[in-house]
């Protein structure tokens, strides 16, 4: 079975597929706010842990040496997929790529789109909020979208617990969902929650990002999950080539329903009473932004939650079954390799890319299992890579 597409053969392939409409929406493209700090991670107990841990993968990544194959050029816009609290695998990551100098920062050479999932499974979430306000504060140009692990901060019941229910897709068995942080959070009086919403409400969390690739003359198209023509018509969006207006559009509603959220969670932090099923009623009443959504099959089918990459035998497809909106290069978050039956010899390090059914979109799953494979005591990682 065919496993994915060579890189340079998909941007071939789908430069012929491009519309002049699709190319003539870039030449007016809105301007996208980039992240804005987390301010409870500047505690000065959450500094000093990371930079006690700072200081020990300096030493450690003196015997990594950088693999001269993955280094980006310089301007180059740099998806980073799901962290889930493993600020380790993630800084090595950085540094094998070329992307961190010598103080272990981003190089401002380039555009960097985290595509969401911060939280969870690991340990070190507070560190990468610290880590990350750095790099906002020293100038490093950083776009953050929502995964719909950000999403969970909101999607609980009355008593603040997790109410999103999956299911094994081979047994049906319900699958727990690792909600570290938010216990952590219910016990700091939701502090977490109440930023995450901030950032919402004023734009610097996003929904999605899009740029024209210039080298190609491809539209590229950043989300957690993969985007579908389902989420166009739920945006209002008529022709499924008009990918800027998409993005335009998700980015207003998640704002605009994230506003009415944080106004309503602080009305609540203010009384002390916190019911987030009616906090979060906004947002999960949209139906782009509604995680709990299931298509007539009862699969999962809501933006920020579809599962992607995978078939119903957790083996690698060759396609795409949804229809996707043409001409577009998607690069996207949400999946992890291990979920993946890789064949013998496969590069860890080829990005995979599907195809949709017509040929003429395609979607790039990062092809890292950042936060998914850490060890909990040592700075020992898996081989990775975040190449474009």
């Amino acid at each position: 079975m065919r496993i994915g597409f060579d890189y340079n053969l998909a941007i071939s392939k789908l430069s012929s597929s491009i519309s002049k409409r699709t190319l003539e929406q870039y030449k007016s493209i809105p301007t996208f706010k980039t992240a804005s700090p987390l301010i409870y991670a500047n505690d000065i107990e959450i500094a000093d842990k990371a930079e006690m841990l700072l200081v020990s993968l300096a030493q450690h990544l003196k015997v990594i040496e950088p693999d001269k194959k993955l280094f980006f050029n310089n301007g180059d816009t740099i998806a980073v997929p799901d962290i889930h609290r493993d600020f380790v695998h993630l800084i090595i990551t950085l540094h094998r790529h070329g992307l961190l100098d010598e103080k272990l920062s981003l190089k401002k050479d380039f555009t960097y789109v985290f595509l969401g999932d911060f939280y969870n499974h690991g340990k070190d979430s507070d560190i990468v909020d610290y880590w990350l306000n750095k790099q906002i504060a020293n100038g490093a140009k950083i776009h953050r979208i929502a995964g719909n692990h950000e999403l969970f901060f909101i999607a609980r019941d009355k008593n603040g617990n997790l109410r999103v229910k999956l299911r094994h897709p081979i047994t049906g068995q319900e699958i727990s969902i690792s909600a570290n942080d938010l216990k952590r959070d219910a016990q700091n009086g939701y502090l977490l929650t109440e930023e995450l919403l901030k950032s919402i409400s004023d734009g610097t969390l996003l929904g999605a990002y899009t740029f024209l690739d210039v080298k190609n003359n491809v539209p590229r198209l950043y989300a957690h999950t993969f985007v579908t023509n389902n989420d166009f018509e739920r945006a209002g969006i008529q022709n499924n080539e008009e990918v800027v207006s998409f993005v335009s559009s998700v980015n207003e509603r998640f704002q605009s329903q994230g506003q009415e959220v944080y106004k309503r969670f602080i009305d609540s932090k203010q009384r002390d009473k916190f019911d987030f099923q009616e906090i979060a009623e906004p947002l999960f009443s949209d139906p782009l932004f509604n995680i709990f959504h299931r298509d007539e099959n009862k699969r999962v089918d809501a933006f920020f939650m579809r599962v992607t990459g995978v078939n119903r035998n957790l083996k690698i497809t060759s396609e795409i079954k949804d229809k996707l909106p043409y001409g577009i290069y998607q690069i996207v978050g949400h999946i992890r390799v291990p979920d993946f039956d890789l064949p013998q010899g496969q590069e860890t390090n080829r990005p995979l890319i599907l195809p949709s059914n017509s040929g003429r979109a395609f979607v790039q799953f990062t092809d890292v299992a950042i936060g998914q494979n850490y060890k909990e005591n040592d700075l020992e990682r898996p081989e990775v890579s975040i190449q474009p």
